[in-house]
């Protein structure tokens, strides 16, 4: 069963897991820039504080570009 996710909610999962991960001194970096993409993709899609399934929004995003 699928989590129902929002930009809004999202975004600060991203937020907290960043934290989590450079406190254990990791940069994270690339990570970083992947998620905040993934975050405005639903954004976009569904608005801010839209819902949608995270299994729904993980296949539409990575099926944008042929070959992912």
């Amino acid at each position: 069963m699928s989590r129902a996710v929002s930009a809004q909610g999202l975004a600060r999962d991203i937020n907290e897991f960043l934290r989590f991960k450079r406190a254990m001194g990791i940069s994270y970096w690339r990570g970083e820039i992947i998620l905040n993409g993934f975050m405005r993709f639903i954004a976009a899609r569904w608005g801010n504080r839209g819902m949608v399934a995270l299994d729904e929004a993980v296949r539409r995003w990575s099926s944008r570009i042929a070959g992912r």
